[in-house]
């Protein structure tokens, strides 16, 4: 029996084939780009329900403050970790006219972003919490590859057993719960975002930016 062939249509198939592969790697690209870049550079933002989210704040500063910056964190967003020293210089200029303060803010789309979350709050504990959130952006390189006990044993964590029941403390899980709600009721779905005196600035900002958002108040 013959069989006949249809060159043309061949072609067809082969280029309709090439061009479906060439999309279906654009958009995957696409979609490993949204999650990797910072959100654009755009006009600060008013934020009236801002002071909604200070039951949630950590403070990495101490007493009262004429202003206050939000910093809306994810402990695996590797530009959150770009961002920390900005807030260190903020910490150390700041003296009694700025209180800085952290807000957890885990993105569902980091598997380990949480319970890096919970592990620095357990090793605050004994410590500060400003090193122990420095202390923890260094540990990205090893999340899901180190337990977390060694990671906060190489940050200066010395009881493990308190370590390993403070992962599991309802307690520090409250507190997570509630930056990401705050995040959530402020409308703000990615990290880093700072918050400066009720202007949220979309783009990691320039200690200089912060500063000029204060002085809109």
């Amino acid at each position: 029996m013959e069989t006949r062939t249809f060159p043309g249509w061949e072609k067809l198939a082969v280029v309709l084939m090439t061009l479906s592969s060439l999309i279906t790697a654009t958009v995957l690209v696409r979609r490993e780009v949204r999650g990797a870049v910072p959100p654009r550079t755009s006009a600060p933002e008013r934020t009236p329900d801002w002071r909604n989210a200070l039951p949630a704040t950590r403070f990495v500063t101490n007493g009262p403050a004429r202003d206050t910056v939000l910093v809306f964190v994810d402990m695996e967003c590797p530009f959150c970790r770009m961002a920390q020293p900005i807030v260190d210089s903020l910490v150390s200029l700041s003296v009694a006219s700025i209180a800085v303060g952290v807000v957890h803010n885990p993105l569902a789309m980091h598997r380990f972003a949480r319970r890096a979350a919970h592990a620095v709050e357990c090793l605050a504990r004994d410590g500060e919490f400003g090193e122990a959130l420095r202390a923890g952006y260094r540990w990205q390189d090893s999340l899901g590859v180190t337990s977390w006990w060694e990671l906060a044993r190489r940050s200066g964590a010395r009881d493990s057993a308190a370590f390993v029941a403070c992962l599991e403390d309802p307690a520090i899980s409250s507190v997570i719960d509630r930056g990401r709600s705050a995040a959530n009721r402020l409308g703000i779905q990615e990290t880093p975002v700072v918050v400066a005196g009720g202007w949220r600035l979309r783009e990691t900002p320039s200690v200089d930016a912060i500063q000029r958002a204060l002085a809109r108040r």
